[in-house]
């Protein structure tokens, strides 16, 4: 999935629908990764990584008790920082891709969305 042409993670999406009404990102939980990639979304948000990522399906976590500290004081910090600020509303452009056969083959949603067909070319669906 791509949000205006940049690949767009689940932090990215959800960060941008919150943007759209003036929500800024303070903390950011979630694996090394996820942490990661926050840097490029919300930069001055505080992020704490409370496993590392070995696979899509593993990974190593620490103690939930040491997890719950860390946490709670990133949301503390971030917390003299709370506060909404004006919303930033404008047109998305949202790209996906579909890599799974399982998936049925039915039209998108959205009147103005469009599908690629087998022979490359795009179709929109009829109404």
């Amino acid at each position: 999935m791509w949000l205006d042409g940049v690949p767009a993670s689940e932090g990215l999406l959800n960060a941008a629908l919150a943007a759209e009404y003036g929500v800024p990102v303070l903390v950011v939980t979630g694996d090394d990764r996820t942490c990661a990639d926050a840097t490029s979304y919300a930069p001055d948000a505080h992020r704490v990584a409370v496993k590392e990522c070995v696979s899509r399906y593993a990974a190593i976590c620490a103690p939930p008790q040491r997890t719950a500290e860390w946490i709670e004081s990133a949301a503390k910090a971030a917390m003299t920082r709370a506060g909404r600020t004006d919303g930033v509303q404008a047109p998305h452009h949202i790209d996906i891709e579909f890599d799974a056969t399982t998936w049925p083959p039915r039209p998108p949603s959205s009147p103005r969305s469009t599908r690629p067909t087998c022979d490359g070319s795009v179709s929109t669906p009829l109404r």
